[in-house]
């Protein structure tokens, strides 16, 4: 790591550290923001803030509570149509994991809703002045209005990648408020799963999605490992979650709940795996966009072979946005395992797919 990197990750892991006389306050100040942890730095900083660091801070506080405000007033609208929201990422997670929405930025709105309310919520969208800025894909659709981006989800990921029981999952969601207004959030097992399947996807280029997991571990309540495990398992990231737990552990010294540490023993590779990603985190400015493994990287942290042909193997199953794409083209479900891997071949293309099912392995 640099000075810069080493300085940032000390003052995230506790305040007071002391900043080197070499520091390039500029470099640090670029790698801050886009790792998405400008506001704990300062929060977690107890010397005097260069100036540039104090600006770009109002700024984040500023569009947090922007998207603060736009959330509630999107709320209350769903609301009045009878339309649950369950609020991915955004000031509902910060708040519920840092306490402040402030503390963990956010440049769009998340929300998910049930595939049966999807067509009435892009309508109370448009309603409100929202213009789609892309069509409606396998799990999501964005909009704009001013400043003020939103993704409607009705999954929180394509079919390629690793798909959670949302009908169980929004079983168990818990309802919350946010600023007066009704809203639901994962319960806290579902939450480190999803997690995991946003943060691995994105083979957690950003330390803000590290961080997220270290506070979703932190918060779980006795059960909720064991659970979070159980749910990985049938859906076969088992290996990705015991990944990102080793990652937290490893990357801010966090104490796992005694279910991950023993699962993570009985599979030694996994702290390997964590180490590696670990070490490309803070290598410099984050930039997500450059990663091309996508999916596959979920097949690649699986611990062994058996598990690995398991997790391709999954790929061919139909999900539920397979189903729901069948009944709204007028097909039996029940081709769709015949019909997926033509689907994916045709948005994925063949050298994408090769790729997910036969990753190159870099851990």
């Amino acid at each position: 790591m640099t000075s810069e990197s080493e300085f940032l990750l000390a003052t995230l892991r506790s305040p007071g550290a002391t900043a080197p006389p070499s520091i390039d306050w500029q470099v640090l100040l670029d790698l801050a923001e886009s790792h998405g942890v400008l506001p704990l730095f300062c929060s977690n900083f107890s010397g005097e803030l260069p100036e540039t660091f104090v600006n770009r801070l109002h700024t984040q506080w500023a569009m947090a509570t922007f998207l603060a405000s736009e959330l509630e007033g999107l709320l209350r609208q769903f609301c009045l149509h009878g339309i649950e929201v369950l609020s991915l990422k955004g000031p509902v997670m910060a708040e519920a994991l840092y306490g402040k929405w402030g503390l963990r930025p956010s440049d769009d709105l998340d929300l998910l809703v049930q595939p049966q309310d999807f067509a009435r919520s892009q309508a109370v969208l448009i309603d409100l002045g929202f213009i789609p800025i892309s069509v409606v894909d396998d799990y999501h659709q964005m909009f704009y209005r001013g400043a003020t981006y939103v993704e409607l989800h009705f999954a929180v990921a394509p079919p390629s990648s690793p798909s959670m029981n949302l009908d169980a999952a929004w079983r168990r969601a818990q309802v919350m408020q946010h600023r007066g207004q009704r809203t639901r959030s994962f319960a806290k097992a579902d939450l480190l799963v999803y997690l995991t399947i946003h943060g691995i996807k994105h083979e957690f280029a950003r330390l803000i999605w590290v961080l997220d997991a270290v506070r979703a571990l932190t918060d779980l309540d006795e059960g909720d490992m064991g659970e979070a495990l159980r749910f990985a398992h049938a859906i076969g990231i088992e290996g990705a979650l015991l990944t990102t737990c080793e990652l937290a552990r490893c990357s801010f010294n966090l104490e796992l709940p005694p279910e991950a540490v023993a699962a993570i023993a009985r599979k030694p590779v996994i702290s390997t795996q964590a180490a590696a990603m670990w070490e490309g985190i803070l290598a410099g400015p984050a930039d997500p966009q450059t990663l091309h493994q996508g999916a596959g990287v979920f097949v690649q942290l699986e611990p062994d072979a058996r598990s690995r042909w398991t997790q391709r193997l999954r790929l061919f199953l139909p999900s539920a946005q397979d189903n729901l794409w069948a009944r709204n083209h007028n097909i039996d479900p029940r081709w769709m395992l015949l019909v997926r891997p033509f689907r994916l071949l045709s948005k994925y293309g063949p050298v994408t797919v090769w790729r997910t099912l036969f990753p190159r392995f870099i851990f």
